[in-house]
Parts: structure tokens; C-alpha cells; sequence
């Protein structure tokens, strides 16, 4: 089966819900209500070509602390990812700050691309 590619944000809306391949640039982030963070960014997302950055798996979930070896490998170059593409995060509990990012979540794969 062919995955649709996410490569901009226009591509988004007709996607959301499938399973895709989001390709642009791996981005080390700070994903926090607090304005000025410290310490090294525990999340990431692909960046795409317009600036649209993709979130991989909602922040409030460990599976979004990616690893020190990951961000290392990817940070600042092109990457490959496949999962479920959301059009925004899924709300943590009713009312809890949320960003209003996509995400993309049941990531299979982070890659070179």
C-alpha cells in the first residue's frame, strides 16, 4: 500500500487519520507553557517545507521524550517518519493546555530520507 506523503502543511487536512509518510526536517523542540525553557529539548518534530512542523506523538505521553541517540542522528537533517497523522493533539484532559499542532502518533519509523 502506497502512503500518502506529507511534505506541507496544505496536505494535512485530506490525510488526517491515515497512515502516512511525513518527510522534512527532524527538529529537536520545547513543547511547555513556560516562556523561556532550560535544558535540552525533550521533543521533536518534522519540519516541513513551509515551516509546519508535524509533532511526533502528543507531548503529554512518553513516547514523545525522544531518546538522546535519536535527536543526535536527526536533528537539523531530512527525515522519513511513518504513523497516523492527527490534524492537532489530541486534548491530555478537558481544558489542559494543548498545542494546536499536527501530530503524528503510532510512529513506525524515524529514517534518513
Amino acid at each position: 500500500m502506497t502512503l500518502l506523503r506529507i511534505v506541507r502543511e496544505s496536505d494535512i487536512a485530506a490525510a488526517a487519520g491515515g497512515r502516512v509518510e511525513v518527510r522534512g526536517t527532524y527538529a529537536p523542540c520545547h513543547v511547555t507553557a513556560r516562556p523561556h525553557p532550560t535544558g535540552p529539548a525533550i521533543h521533536a518534530a518534522v519540519e516541513l517545507v513551509d515551516g509546519t512542523r508535524v509533532l511526533l506523538e502528543p507531548p503529554y505521553l512518553p513516547s514523545a521524550h525522544r531518546s538522546d541517540a535519536e535527536r543526535a542522528t536527526h536533528a537539523g537533517r531530512p527525515v522519513r517518519a511513518v504513523g497516523t497523522l492527527l490534524a492537532t493533539v489530541p486534548e491530555e484532559s478537558p481544558g489542559a493546555a494543548t498545542p494546536l499542532l499536527p501530530c503524528l502518533v503510532d510512529v513506525e519509523v524515524i529514517e534518513p530520507a
